[in-house]
């Protein structure tokens, strides 16, 4: 919904030590078919 709402260019952010979950691949490949999602930073490790 806010991918929808904003035309900026959205980088996703996973950090599992701030947030307590991962994004799972599932998701990511979701996330991959919304248009100003341009990235996701990996940082769970």
């Amino acid at each position: 919904m806010i991918a929808d709402s904003v035309s900026l260019p959205i980088i996703v952010y996973s950090v599992k030590s701030r947030t307590g979950v991962n994004i799972e691949p599932k998701t990511a490949f979701e996330l991959s078919k919304i248009p100003n999602i341009i990235a996701i930073k990996e940082a769970s490790r």
